[in-house]
């Protein structure tokens, strides 16, 4: 997968920005044109964890929203298979959204709009009241069997869905893209990384584990050790077997 284009909304200087990436693109102009701004904007949306301060906001208004978007294209099997229903016509868009309540990423995926509202709602209770409200109102052909069980819930939703593709439109839903799969179903860890280089860097900082330099050169033994033959026949046994994790092969 790639990263196709960036939607940056009140984030420091930039109001409301689109850019369109190229699988090489470099971004030329003079100084103040918010170049590394699109950068430090990436640079949040691929942090969890990044600090937000008041000048992060356009214009210094904390009572705004900020968005960062991202679309990702060329996804391969895998990558499709592993996000399902959050690919929409051959693409995946994520937003990080920022705002004095916290941070929440969301994906843009497609849905019976009504099982959103049914979705959105906190807590199990709620989500099957919510639901059995719509069996209830029998305004939706094929709804006619009320659920007890998140789960039954859930797995009602998505057979519904599956079986009615004509009535699904793409709506944002709140999940965990980055991660460990266990908490929260992170899986953008697995198929992208970011390595932010400021305009200014303190060379002795490339020392540090995580200095550009060094996760650049993970990033290289990690691609040519996954691309060996071993490797993939070993982490494919395991999938198989199911279990959680990866091998890494070196000899």
């Amino acid at each position: 997968m790639r990263l196709a284009k960036l939607n940056v909304q009140n984030f420091r200087s930039l109001r409301d920005v689109s850019i369109d990436f190229d699988p090489l693109t470099a971004f030329l102009g003079r100084n103040g044109a918010g170049k590394s701004t699109i950068l430090a904007a990436l640079n949040h949306f691929f942090s969890p964890g990044a600090q937000v301060h008041d000048y992060d906001y356009f214009n210094r208004d904390t009572t705004s929203e900020i968005r960062i978007q991202s679309f990702f294209v060329d996804l391969s099997d895998a990558e499709k298979d592993s996000f399902g229903s959050y690919v929409v016509d051959a693409q995946l868009v994520v937003t990080k959204v920022i705002n004095l309540g916290g941070v929440q990423y969301v994906g843009s995926r497609l849905q019976f709009p009504p099982f959103a509202d049914v979705r959105s709602r906190k807590g199990a209770s709620e989500q099957i009241r919510a639901f059995n409200a719509l069996v209830d109102g029998g305004e939706h052909e094929g709804l006619a069997v009320r659920v007890r069980s998140q789960t039954n819930l859930e797995s009602v939703m998505i057979d519904f869905e599956s079986a009615n593709p004509k009535k699904l439109e793409p709506i944002e839903s709140p999940t965990q893209f980055f991660g460990p799969t266990s908490v929260g179903g992170g899986k953008l860890d697995n198929f992208t990384r970011f390595v932010y280089i400021p305009a200014v860097r303190d060379a002795w900082s490339e020392l540090d584990r995580k200095g550009a330099i060094v996760q650049l050169i993970d990033l290289l033994v990690r691609r040519r050790v996954e691309a060996r033959d071993d490797v993939q026949k070993v982490n494919a046994e395991i999938a198989e077997a199911g279990i959680r994790g990866t091998v890494y092969l070196i000899r």
